[in-house]
């Protein structure tokens, strides 16, 4: 399984107009989507037209959820519904829980944005480029760091996880920057770089700190670390992966633990909108003050710290948007701060139609809200 976090449908969703159209890929007959199908009746059909083994979808605004529908099993073959309240693999969407650990981090005192890879990292500076020392956190959560996209992720399986990152993050940087400090290039390791610097000033591992720093204060009591559900049990979904294009197959495999803080959080939809409304929607809450808030949301160029920043008319103004996937399954988020709300998709599988049937799901969310007509 690759051990890549896919980028291009985040691309993708920045360069289209959502539109209405679920009819994609023109793939034999399907079952028309009406305009007076409810949330749970649009998923089913999407489901069925377009082979999926199951997805949840949600409208979220400050208070929670305002809608939220599921259709579909948790692994196919196997007559078990996936659910609302169903824990889903949110792939590269983990990469802002990342930036809002750090900013949570950065107000404690104990890192700063402008924290550089040499100046937490000490150790590692004889052993890397020179050109990467200077590199700040900052421009790491922005994509502007110039590190590789990836590393061999499964390397240092022996080593605890801090020090494998840190092993990781020495092999990997050895070598003059891929890209020129500044450009975007975006980078899984960038962010697992930024993981290794909070490790560093806190001495626990991201881990241990997502759960103390975020999860619990959030109460996303759901959220956890790499495929959800036991192995082997389909006590939560399987993730679907289809490499070859040969039709999807479930798995419970994920990247590896390694690459944490660049994309391997699981947990409820309702607990993602519960992240999403903190750090977007609500007008009071006591995590971070405003100017880390807005931190988070300012961008080099249009990748702010775990969002693509782009305008909508829908949104009225300003959205903010990212995609995520482990190659077996797909996440995708669209919030807009002017109208108070977001729109959430997750489906446990990833081919090449996946991110066009969620950005499908987005607008037909948009229309329920009222959004689009």
């Amino acid at each position: 399984m690759k051990t890549h976090i896919h980028l291009g449908c985040i691309l993708l969703f920045l360069g289209i107009l959502i539109l209405p159209n679920c009819q994609l890929f023109g793939q034999g007959e399907k079952t028309d989507i009406l305009p007076t199908d409810n949330l749970k009746e649009i998923l089913s059909k999407t489901v069925s037209n377009e082979g999926l083994p199951g997805i949840v979808a949600a409208i979220i605004d400050s208070n929670g959820i305002v809608q939220i529908g599921s259709a579909g099993v948790r692994k196919l073959g196997v007559d078990e519904s996936i659910t609302d309240s169903d824990k889903l693999h949110l792939g590269s969407c983990s990469k802002a829980m990342t930036s809002a650990l750090l900013s949570i981090i950065v107000e404690e005192g104990d890192l700063r944005w402008e924290s550089t890879i040499a100046e937490i990292l000490p150790e590692l500076k004889d052993s890397i480029h020179a050109n990467y020392h200077d590199v700040s956190m900052y421009q790491l959560v922005r994509h502007r760091g110039g590190v590789p996209a990836n590393a061999f992720w499964w390397g240092y399986m022996d080593q605890e996880i801090k020090q494998r990152r840190k092993s990781l993050i020495m092999t990997s940087l050895k070598a003059e920057p891929a890209q020129k400090v500044g450009d975007f290039l975006y980078s899984n390791l960038g962010y697992v770089i930024a993981g290794a610097m909070v490790e560093k000033v806190t001495g626990q591992s991201w881990e241990e700190l997502m759960q103390e720093k975020l999860f619990d204060p959030l109460e996303m009591s759901s959220a956890g670390f790499g495929t959800p559900g036991e192995k082997d049990k389909i006590d939560q979904p399987w993730g679907h992966t289809d490499p070859w294009g040969g039709g999807l197959n479930p798995t419970q495999q994920d990247n590896a633990p390694a690459l944490g803080p660049a994309g391997t959080v699981h947990c409820t939809i309702e607990d993602w909108g519960k992240f999403i409304a903190f750090l977007f929607l609500k007008q009071n809450q006591s995590l971070l003050p405003k100017p880390q808030l807005e931190n988070l949301k300012t961008p080099i160029g249009e990748y702010a710290a775990g969002w693509m920043k782009t305008e909508r008319d829908w949104g009225k103004g300003a959205v903010y948007s990212h995609s995520g996937s482990n190659n077996a399954w797909l996440s995708l988020a669209w919030v807009a701060p002017e109208t108070g709300k977001a729109y959430l998709v997750v489906t446990n599988s990833y081919n090449q139609k996946t991110a066009m049937v969620c950005d499908g799901v987005i607008s037909h969310l948009l229309k329920i809200d009222g959004a689009i007509e």
